[in-house]
């Protein structure tokens, strides 16, 4: 991950929660190595209001797909698209609190009345950590990939970003010229000598007069492959808990 990479996927931050009012319903646990896991627990409903990972100070909302359960015992699935299947939950069990990541199972212990609220009242509380999306992603026929990302969860503002290369070694591309709209997408360089033409009936690659048409692959169904081993965002923190558990 090279510096001008690592700026770009950090730029922007994500919005400061005011949380007050579920503070009260708040309850902390931890795997007792600094890291800690809140779910707001409102006893008329089966599923937390809210959940947040963090190291303690700072604590990022969790994205979930769904759940279920009753006032006794439920789980939450879990957005982590490192984990094969999608297999990622948090689940509470006659009092009993477990994170599940893919085959990694780690038990949380509840901290006390007094430990959690000292905890919450000294820390921050930030909406999801992860602010990417995949956007597109190809491959030619010598194996190198062709993968954009883009802006999430920020209407109107796409913030398109270029990564080419072999599987674990793609670069940030530093196209000056992006076309986005419903007929498609091109990437270019300034002098328009290379450019990535993505459109519904063409998808190809353009160095000078050479082109190389490329295969698309669904970002849906390579989730894993796109957030491990493409190399891009590896060793980036998600926010969630399958970053430590």
């Amino acid at each position: 991950m090279t510096f001008i990479a690592l700026a770009a996927l950090l730029a922007a931050e994500p919005e400061k929660l005011d949380v007050a009012a579920l503070k009260p319903s708040m309850h902390v646990y931890t795997d007792g190595k600094k890291h800690y896991l809140v779910a707001a627990l409102d006893p008329e409903k089966v599923l937390p209001a809210a959940a947040y990972y963090g190291d303690g100070k700072s604590f990022y909302q969790l994205r979930s797909p769904g759940g279920g359960g009753d006032k006794s015992s439920w789980s939450m699935s879990l957005w982590e698209p490192r984990a094969q299947g999608a297999r990622a939950s948090l689940e509470s069990r006659e009092g009993k609190v477990k994170v599940e990541c893919s085959e990694r199972t780690t038990a949380l212990e509840e901290l006390g009345a007094d430990a959690a609220k000292a905890l919450l009242e000294g820390a921050s509380f930030f909406g999801p950590r992860w602010q990417r999306l995949p956007y597109l992603l190809a491959r030619d026929e010598k194996g190198n990939y062709y993968y954009v990302d883009m802006q999430r969860d920020v209407p109107g503002k796409k913030d398109l970003k270029l990564y080419i290369g072999p599987r674990g070694k793609l670069k940030l591309q530093q196209m000056t010229n992006i076309v986005s709209d419903s007929v498609g997408d091109i990437f270019s360089t300034k002098s328009g000598e290379l450019r990535l033409v993505a459109n519904d009936d063409a998808l190809k690659w353009v160095a000078g007069k050479a082109e190389a048409k490329l295969t698309r692959v669904p970002v849906d169904d390579n989730h894993v492959l796109i957030y491990t081993d493409l190399g891009i965002y590896e060793r980036m923190p998600l926010g969630t808990p399958c970053d430590d558990l």
